[in-house]
């Protein structure tokens, strides 16, 4: 093999398998770089390292494509089969958070069949998309991905829908034990899991109960130590997957949480709340139920909600909330004068 010079002169290499630090030995004798590259990298061949220069020029550029330009070409016919292996490369992280967003928990079903079905529905909205809609193509996209999956979904599985709160208890759940394990070397107590989590003793039974019904793998596994009740005792029970997740013994913690907060409240405003919340009244009918204005209902009912807001019940209250809850801060503005009505009296308001 000859590799030419600058000056025109022929470098001959012997044949076969030709490494690159051979080649720097020849051309930069004594060179720092030449010295780098050699302890570097001591074994990689010519064509290797032609190989990864091309590939990361040829990955460099496909990620410079948007997937607007990706699919034009796909409607316009050029390189369908690459263009479309190309854009589910890009957006494949984007199908997946889909499917994880709009599935829940699946029985009895592949992640990868879920895959396979948002490709479907990926390439879908590839040809059916418009550019002069003035949207971006995974937004148009995101529809066609969950029709696919809700599709695939209803005729060959099931899906149970667990609640937000619910999905953030398990990860707290699953977190805390095994930080507790790496520290403790052993498993948490049911005494120190409540008190982490902040949650009763049954709900925490409930909890532990409807993890282990989706994760079951053995009717004979003990539930805690030998000895103990099998999964087999669970499972035996006339509860499904669709009544431990969406149970009402959430909805009643839920509401015992509510009762405490609402009683830091005097009972007029109490009356309104649950006037308004529980027995989904309008503020004017509230407010002529009452006798008085709507406004003073309102008023009323803010300075309520910034009384609990402010109080030990909303760190509680907050873990029925959604993953990724915060508070608005646009609508916190509504309670910033509320220490001033305080000072003002609140007989003013009825």
């Amino acid at each position: 093999m000859e590799i030419w010079l600058y000056g025109g002169k022929p470098l001959t290499v012997p044949k076969g398998r030709i490494y690159i630090s051979r080649v720097l030995r020849l051309l930069f004798p004594g060179n720092i770089v030449t010295t780098l590259l050699l302890s570097c990298y001591p074994h990689v061949t010519i064509d290797g390292w032609f190989g990864l220069l091309q590939r990361y020029l040829s990955g460099k550029g496909a990620a410079a494509v948007s997937n607007e330009e990706i699919v034009k070409q796909i409607q316009q016919g050029i390189d369908v089969s690459g263009n479309q292996e190309r854009l589910w490369e890009k957006n494949k992280g984007f199908v997946v958070q889909c499917i994880k967003k709009h599935v829940g928990h699946c029985e009895e079903q592949d992640f990868n069949d879920f895959l396979q079905e948002g490709f479907i529905g990926l390439i879908e909205a590839a040809y059916s998309f418009k550019s002069q809609q003035g949207v971006k193509f995974l937004t148009y996209a995101e529809y066609s991905v969950r029709k696919c999956v809700y599709r695939y979904n209803g005729l060959n599985t099931s899906m149970v829908r667990i609640p937000e709160y619910l999905k953030t208890r398990m990860r707290k759940l699953a977190v805390f034990k095994r930080d507790y394990r790496a520290l403790h070397n052993r498993e948490p107590k049911a005494e120190e899991i409540r008190k982490a989590l902040h949650i009763s003793h049954r709900s925490l039974c409930h909890l532990e109960k409807t993890i282990l019904k989706m994760t079951t793998k053995s009717l004979d596994e003990y539930i805690l130590d030998k000895g103990g009740d099998c999964l087999i005792d669970i499972l035996s029970t006339d509860e499904s997957m669709e009544q431990l997740a969406g149970s009402s013994e959430y909805q009643r913690e839920l509401h015992e949480e509510l009762e405490e907060a609402l009683s830091i409240l005097d009972s007029k405003t109490v009356c309104m709340i649950r006037f308004v919340y529980y027995q989904r009244n309008s503020y004017a009918r509230t407010a002529e139920v009452f006798g008085c204005s709507r406004q003073a209902v309102e008023e009323r009912i803010k300075k309520g909600f910034y009384k609990i807001l402010h109080s030990g019940h909303r760190e509680k209250l907050e873990g029925f909330m959604w993953e990724g809850y915060h508070v608005d801060s646009k609508r916190l503005c509504d309670y910033v004068d509320m220490d001033k009505v305080d000072r003002m009296g609140s007989g003013w308001l009825l």
